[in-house]
């Protein structure tokens, strides 16, 4: 879990950067395909900890919720919610 938390400020740090790269661009009237490119892949970082953060919350209330179901059955449940949750963002 811990290493879980690391990835995820590491990744917010970089969508920091890369917002910073972009207010430069824009400022520096660089080019829009580029600007897009940099914007695309900071919503990408930010997704992609989101995503971690919600497999990290789904994962304790499901531990609590039934603390005697089996490891294998919860994190057949995880699975699903964040299917579920991925599949809504489209």
């Amino acid at each position: 879990m811990e290493k879980n938390k690391e990835k995820m400020i590491i990744s917010l740090k970089k969508a920091r950067g890369n917002i910073e790269h972009i207010e430069k661009m824009i400022q520096e009237g660089g080019e829009c395909f580029a600007v897009i490119q940099q914007m695309l892949a900071t919503i990408g970082l930010l997704q992609g900890t989101q995503e971690k953060m919600l497999e990290e919350h789904v994962e304790k209330t499901l531990a609590k919720a039934f603390p005697k179901t089996s490891s294998r059955t919860l994190s057949s449940l995880k699975e699903e919610i964040t299917k579920v949750v991925r599949s809504s963002r489209k």
